[in-house]
């Protein structure tokens, strides 16, 4: 069977882009012009008359002339407030367009008729970006000046020279600006361009491979991308879902787009989601400018947005207001606890009186713990993974972060875990933290692979393709869901130094060790010199229940076993006992290996989150 040699529809929409692509800043230029436009003063001032009567300005002089060292052709118009200029290089094949005018004479809606005058003028097929013209007749870019304010992700992502831009949308609404930008990286457009020409049914079977990186921003900041988008939300919503044995009942802080829901509603055991987002204008322009994200019409008995499955309900309220009315100290209404609550809010980074209220609010903290149901689960994403470089937390801009763990363990939960994402496509990778209220959530935290495989086939929605609703996310992911040695080393810079980073795992961090993989060698194994042998394979987790606990300690008090190291029963002896003060809740009891020093053991509660201690060997006793 021949393959077809229409082009899809949405492939042509991508080509029509491709052809004049725009971004926000400053100026418009154009390289491989024809001669014929750039080397007449006539052809230019023709150019600038038309541009006057599109966007009605009033021009009130101009000039034009053709330098005679360098051979450009420039003309210049004064308007009635603002000017408007040409400059043409023919040797070069360059033009470059500018103007400026007081008035709201160009915005991001009027960009296609300013594209229709230059394509007029210009015959040949048009791509933006001079860095990127391969084989096209003429590149083009446009800038579009305004008044807004620089944020360091919106302009950084604009002003890179290697992407291809258009922006989507651009909407203010009472509480962020929003704008939704398309970017083609070099690689993509060339992959798209040969296809098309080569292999059209290739294109129509893989049509997500040529889309561009649609990607979010809010106040400037970038908030997700199309390519990272389900790496990010299935790492933000699934290991904190799993860790629950049956979550029926989930609240989401944020998450505008609804992926964050999407992720949610995969599970069959969801009975009720409500999502709480304040801004229901970035809820609107989700739904038409980012579809992907919010799209759950493969899950059988669902929709095609999200928000109109019948297990979802949103309310566009503050989030503080919400938790605090429903589980304050003197709530007002009544809620059923959640299972899991899930924080998709702003960057604990943001240097905003919000972001600061948000992670550190003692009374809404609160509100969230008894929000949960007893063995419930909170997570959150707190930005920008820690450089090693850094200083410790409460000395940088996390300073926001450290509150938010220092309000958690206020609270009572048993246990902190932390984890990062490389895949969510941001300029680094991004770190969340998840709470437990219960010792059993936190035991579930480290189901070895095969149980979180299973776990997951059995709770997946069915979809309507037959395929599994989970792209990235599986048990192998699961298992390296610990703290980076970042994180573990900007923990320990804390003073004074925390428990855990001084003793370490008792081994000599100095010491190589023959990993099983690395086959003859000729290390000298005698002597203290030499290295450790199959570390990997020797170090092990272990868990020891209650029960298990208190026979230990009998036989520790009986001297049975007077060859085990006295400092194994000492430890466990000092972490049996921890309680929260205050909360008569209980969390996890942690106790160290032989070779760690007791001295640093206390009640617990510095144990609760601990990077160096989650990287090093260890036990949790239940």
């Amino acid at each position: 069977m021949e393959p077809s040699t229409d082009v899809p529809k949405h492939m042509e929409e991508i080509v029509q882009q491709l052809e004049f692509v725009w971004v926000s800043s400053a100026e418009t230029r154009g390289e491989n012009i024809s001669g014929s436009l750039i080397t007449s003063k006539e052809a230019l001032f023709s150019l600038m008359q038309t541009i006057e009567e599109e966007f009605d300005l009033d021009l009130v002089a101009h000039g034009c002339q053709v330098s005679p060292h360098g051979g450009a052709t420039q003309c210049l118009g004064i308007l009635d407030a603002g000017h408007i200029s040409l400059y043409a290089w023919p040797k070069e094949s360059v033009l470059l367009f500018d103007l400026l005018t007081e008035e709201e004479a160009v915005g991001i809606d009027d960009m296609e008729r300013l594209a229709r005058i230059f394509k007029q003028e210009s015959p040949t097929n048009m791509i933006v970006n001079e860095h990127f013209n391969f084989g096209l007749d003429s590149t083009w870019e446009i800038r579009l000046r305004g008044d807004r304010e620089e944020v360091a992700d919106y302009d950084l992502y604009m002003e890179d020279p290697s992407d291809l831009k258009q922006a989507v949308a651009s909407v203010q609404s009472k509480f962020q600006q929003i704008d939704v930008v398309d970017f083609y990286d070099k690689d993509s457009v060339a992959s798209l361009k040969d296809a098309l020409t080569k292999d059209v049914d290739y294109v129509q079977k893989n049509p997500r491979l040529f889309l561009p990186d649609r990607t979010l921003f809010l106040d400037g900041v970038v908030q997700s991308t199309r390519h990272g988008n389900s790496a990010y939300h299935e790492s933000l919503v699934q290991p904190a879902m799993f860790a629950h044995d049956n979550p029926k009942r989930v609240a989401i802080i944020g998450g505008g787009e609804c992926a964050t829901l999407r992720e949610v509603l995969k599970h069959n055991t969801i009975e009720k989601v409500i999502m709480i987002e304040i801004d229901e204008v970035i809820v609107e322009a989700s739904k038409q400018f980012l579809p992907d994200w919010n799209d759950c019409s493969n899950f059988e008995g669902s929709s095609r947005y999200c928000m109109d499955d019948g297990r979802a309900e949103m309310f566009h309220e503050d989030a503080f207001k919400w938790f605090i009315d429903r589980f304050g100290v003197n709530s007002s209404e009544e809620e059923a606890p959640f299972d899991v609550i899930i924080l998709d809010a702003l960057d604990p980074q943001n240097v905003v009186d919000f972001a600061e209220a948000l992670y550190g609010d003692s009374s809404f903290m609160g509100a969230l713990y008894n929000g949960l149901s007893e063995n419930g689960v909170l997570v959150s994403q707190v930005g920008e993974a820690v450089k090693l470089t850094a200083p410790a937390q409460t000395y940088s801009v996390n300073r926001n972060r450290a509150l938010f763990i220092k309000s958690l363990i206020g609270q009572g939960f048993v246990d902190i875990a932390e984890y990062n994402e490389g895949g969510a496509m941001f300029e680094a990778p991004w770190t969340f933290n998840v709470a437990f209220k219960s010792t059993k959530s936190r035991n579930n935290w480290d189901d070895n692979e095969a149980l979180v495989n299973l776990k997951m086939k059995k709770r997946a929605i069915d979809t309507l393709d037959g395929e599994s609703p989970f792209e990235y996310f599986d048990g192998a992911d699961m298992q390296a869901r610990w703290p980076s040695k970042a994180s573990e080393v900007v923990f320990c810079r804390q003073e004074p130094t925390p428990a855990g980073c001084e003793g370490g795992h008792g081994f000599d961090p100095l010491r190589p060790n023959m990993r099983r993989t690395m086959g003859s060698c000729s290390w000298d194994l005698d002597g203290d010199g030499g290295p450790y042998a199959m570390l990997e394979s020797a170090v092990h987790k272990f868990a020891i229940g209650a029960k298990t606990s208190t026979t230990i300690e009998q036989i520790r008090k009986r001297e049975v076993l007077n060859g085990l190291p006295s400092q194994f029963f000492d430890s466990l002896q000092k972490t049996n006992s921890g309680k929260t003060a205050g909360t008569g809740a209980s969390y996890d009891r942690i106790g160290r290996n032989a070779t760690s020093s007791p001295d640093h053991l206390d009640d617990g509660r510095s144990y609760i989150y601990n990077p160096a201690f989650r990287r090093n060997p260890s036990c949790y006793m239940t």
